[in-house]
């Protein structure tokens, strides 16, 4: 007869016959009753087939029935199978059974059909494992990939706007240097206009040095330092950075210089006796225009240094803004590559 024996807690064994339908669980109502509480009220049964065959059926125990230590919900028992109801277990024995060759040869297919398929369930589980460790490889290159991807972009983005930066800055630089060019084509006819009043300048020099000895030496020395002046104009007109500003000032200090030339040559007209007077005033005149044309060339030498400094800034946002453009090509074609990737 099929039977289990069980091994309890304190050493002592527990056979169990199996005829029919045998349940085990705590309830009162079960064929075998187990007080334990780790034990569901209607735990599992075991049913003897007319073939002699035994197998057993969880009833939705909460510790769950167990077969050789795998948790099933119904099967077949073998000689020699190790069942665990909870803490309850014991060993299958089919000695003394009676179980017709057919029943017998088709348990022991049954039997070697279920070890076939736990080899192969257990190849298969090795086969997930690798393939899920792969997958999670791919997952975290993706990732990492992803992350790669979106800092790039961000770079992409930052380069962006500090390329819209340079620009803002490389167009403004452009302004000023527009309008440093408009400020040197001022001072540039400002330039002849003081020239084409020097020479007046120079021919009211020459008629009162006429008329007065002392006076023509004067006017003689005003004359070389007028031709001074006019070569120190010279040189201002091929600088290229005068401010607008200063250029009216200077303008507006020529112009009332000029006429106190010309009141000064009307008061030697008017007064030939004060000639050497005159002369001596015409020499301060003369030496505080000296005075202002070294003002007026130590001006337009710092507007130059100003428009070289200028130049240079845009030269420098120049080679810079090629490089950002280099460096926005490369990632948007690495970009590309990775999105055809």
């Amino acid at each position: 007869m099929a039977k289990i024996t069980f091994h309890l807690d304190d050493g002592q064994e527990l056979v169990l016959p199996i005829s029919g339908c045998v349940s085990i669980g705590r309830a009162e109502s079960n064929d075998v009753v187990v007080d334990d509480m780790r034990l569901s009220s209607h735990h599992a049964e075991l049913v003897l087939h007319a073939d002699g065959s035994v197998e057993v059926f969880d009833l939705k125990s909460t510790a769950g029935t167990l077969v050789n230590h795998q948790r099933i919900i119904k099967q077949v028992l073998f000689h020699g199978d190790t069942v665990a109801f909870g803490p309850l277990s014991g060993v299958f024995d089919m000695e003394g059974a009676v179980i017709d060759s057919t029943a017998a040869s088709v348990l022991m297919e049954q039997r070697s059909a279920i070890a076939s398929l736990k080899a192969q369930l257990e190849k298969l589980t090795a086969e997930v494992v690798k393939a899920q460790a792969k997958l999670d490889t791919t997952l975290r290159d993706c990732a990492q990939a992803e992350a790669t991807q979106r800092e790039r972009e961000a770079s992409a983005v930052a380069l962006n706007q500090e390329h819209d930066l340079k620009t803002a800055a490389l167009k403004k630089l452009i302004e000023e240097s527009d309008s440093a060019q408009v400020r040197l084509e001022t001072a540039r006819r400002n330039c002849a206009m003081v020239e084409a009043t020097q020479r007046e300048r120079q021919t009211s020099i020459e008629a009162l040095g006429l008329q007065h000895d002392q006076k023509t030496a004067a006017l003689v020395r005003l004359t070389a330092e007028a031709l001074k002046a006019q070569t120190r104009l010279d040189a201002l007109a091929s600088r290229q950075a005068e401010e607008n500003s200063r250029l009216e000032a200077v303008s507006r200090e020529l112009a009332q210089s000029e006429k106190r030339m010309l009141e000064s040559k009307e008061e030697a007209l008017r007064q030939q006796e004060q000639a050497r007077a005159a002369a001596a005033l015409l020499a301060s005149q003369h030496d505080k225009k000296a005075a202002e044309l070294a003002k007026l060339t130590d001006d337009a030498e710092k507007a130059q240094a100003r428009l070289d400094e200028l130049n240079s800034r845009h030269a420098e946002e120049t080679k810079r803004l090629d490089a950002l453009r280099r460096e926005i090509g490369e990632l948007e074609a690495l970009t590309a590559r990775k999105q055809g990737q």
